[in-house]
């Protein structure tokens, strides 16, 4: 069984509330599960990303969050982190020849329950 939370918390601007959310869907899955989750990163393109999310909290009527990757790894507390562990997307696996040809602003991971 696996939770799949790819790019849904920027909608969640506080950190507790979008933590919360996280571990009561982990709360009611069974151990050996997984989580894959992926965010917009507020520590990557720093001006582009703030300029974007400011434009799409207007255009939605809603205030979006970006993350730090610190702040993501926080969202796997407690879990067993897959390796490479918390890195941007498009790092995940690079030996897989994606190449953007430039930094890409989403971190994710995945983790198991124990």
């Amino acid at each position: 069984m696996g939770l799949l939370l790819v790019a849904i918390l920027h909608v969640v601007r506080d950190a507790q509330e979008a933590a919360g959310i996280v571990a009561r869907l982990l709360a009611a899955v069974p151990p050996g599960s997984y989580l894959v989750l992926s965010h917009v990163a507020k520590d990557v393109q720093e001006e582009q990303v703030a300029e974007m999310m400011a434009r799409l909290s207007r255009l939605l009527h809603v205030e979006l969050a970006a993350r730090t990757s610190a702040e993501v790894s926080r969202f796997f507390e407690g879990l067993e982190l897959v390796a490479p562990g918390v890195v941007q997307v498009h790092r995940w696996r690079p030996d897989q020849g994606v190449d953007l040809g430039e930094e890409f602003p989403m971190h994710g991971g995945v983790a198991r329950k124990p």
